[in-house]
């Protein structure tokens, strides 16, 4: 027969007899989670108790006044697993460990902080430049408003002295009509004096003198006498307007001409003086 002496199994004293021993408790197996993936069958899951295993069998004891009584093992049913409600996706879903989101949180607001001092040192940057633009503007707008103001200025003026020109113009307006009517007279006037008769008498000096620059190109030259003589003689003939004419026209015309070369003939002709004296071949 083999040995089937198990020595966890509480062994009856000797000496108390046949006493009862207690039966070895029992525990019952854990209770099983389902998976966290799958959902749960909407099926209550009935979970049938583990079958306990038989108390090895007690070898006979060597004492032959004691018997070993008999140990019948009592056992508890594991309690039934009470069904619940299926799980969601979003429930049956991997939740991130609680220990990993302070960090994250604490990454995310560090960004949005870098974030946030870049933006703030660009517009500050830009408010900087927006100020200092705005400065220059307002000392642009200083300056032309001046010059509006010393353009207006000027304006006034200058419509002060148009209007005192306007003035001025009306008061030439109304001279120049003046010297319009006094303009008008004198051409009346000179209208008038080529009809009048004139007397003009030579004197001897003058006689002398113009007839030396009549007859400047005579050879011999003519004689004081001869002089007086031959310009008596053209003035008498000719006229002191004539003379006048003459003396101030470039480019005499064929009658003028013509009454200076009769004149000069009668003039030597009466004074007896030579043609050939003054250049005449006549």
């Amino acid at each position: 027969m083999a040995d089937t002496h198990d020595p966890t199994v509480p062994q009856p004293d000797p000496a108390a007899g046949a006493a009862e021993v207690p039966p070895p408790a029992f525990t019952p197996p854990p209770a099983m989670e389902p998976p966290a993936a799958e959902p749960l069958p909407t099926e209550p899951l009935v979970m049938a108790a583990a079958p306990m295993a038989e108390p090895p069998a007690t070898e006979p004891s060597l004492t032959p006044t004691l018997q070993q009584p008999v140990v019948q093992p009592s056992f508890e049913p594991a309690p039934a697993i009470t069904p619940t409600t299926p799980m969601t996706p979003q429930q049956a879903a991997p939740k991130p460990k609680g220990r990993a989101l302070p960090w994250i949180l604490a990454a995310v607001l560090g960004v949005a902080a870098i974030a946030f001092a870049v933006l703030w040192v660009g517009k500050s940057g830009d408010a900087d430049d927006l100020t200092k633009e705005r400065d220059t503007l307002t000392e642009r707008l200083d300056s032309t408003a001046s010059e509006l103001d010393t353009t207006k200025d000027s304006l006034d003026t200058a419509s002060a002295d148009l209007a005192d020109a306007n003035a001025q113009i009306g008061d030439l307006t109304g001279q120049v009509g003046d010297l319009t009517s006094q303009v008008e007279d004198l051409q009346t006037q000179l209208d008038v004096v080529p009809d009048l008769t004139v007397e003009v008498e030579l004197t001897d000096a003058q006689a002398t003198q113009l007839g030396q620059s009549l007859g400047a190109k005579a050879n011999p030259a003519l004689t004081d006498t001869e002089a007086a003589c031959f310009a008596r003689t053209i003035f008498d003939e000719l006229g002191l307007e004539a003379i006048v004419q003459l003396q101030f026209t470039a480019a005499p015309t064929a009658g003028q001409l013509f009454d200076l070369g009769r004149a000069i003939g009668r003039g030597l002709a009466q004074c007896n003086i030579e043609p050939s004296r003054l250049g005449f071949n006549l």
